[in-house]
């Protein structure tokens, strides 16, 4: 089979199981191993568009289903998250701006961690540039960091330097 139509196919199933994930959490998560199986990092962004914030006091965390999200993604290599992350953070807002945070926040942990995070949103910003994408990546993260700033206080510090990054413009 064609790897780019199992993959469409993965992913398929992994939006239409998402629906029921209350009613079967064990579907679910295995659509979500068998896609990262398949597609590898690629899985990222549709693993992202699954989180709303809903979920968290909707009971979908009762069946496991939210574990089995962070658990795919812990698995990818931090730098591989977060070039992801960022480029693709659109795809989370604003049904799930508050897991975003949550996704995001641990990386504030310390001065190497937020300079990892400074490193690769640069990065990603310089990639996307000139893309229809970057509009809403930039519209995004600028929102993200505004709830963080209302929610996470204690790293208002290390948010103003990334907001400062994304509102300065982007030289190659």
């Amino acid at each position: 089979m064609n790897p780019k139509a199992s993959l469409q196919q993965a992913v398929g199933a992994l939006r239409k199981h998402f629906k029921d994930a209350l009613k079967n959490p064990k579907l679910f998560l295995e659509e979500v191993d068998q896609l990262v199986l398949e597609a590898g990092a690629s899985c990222i962004p549709e693993l992202l568009a699954c989180f709303e914030d809903a979920t968290e006091a909707g009971g979908v965390a009762e069946g496991g289903v939210v574990e089995g999200l962070l658990c795919a993604l812990a698995a990818f290599p931090r730098e591989v998250f977060l070039e992801a992350f960022f480029t693709h953070v659109h795809r989370m807002l604003p049904h799930g701006t508050g897991w975003a945070a949550k996704l995001l926040e641990p990386f504030f942990s310390g001065a190497g961690e937020v300079a990892l995070v400074r490193q690769i949103l640069r990065q990603t910003l310089l990639q996307t540039l000139g893309h229809p994408l970057y509009v809403a990546q930039r519209e995004a993260l600028l929102e993200l960091f505004a709830f963080m700033d209302r929610h996470f206080p204690l790293h208002q510090k290390a948010i103003a330097p990334l907001r400062q990054d994304v509102l300065s413009p982007v030289v190659p």
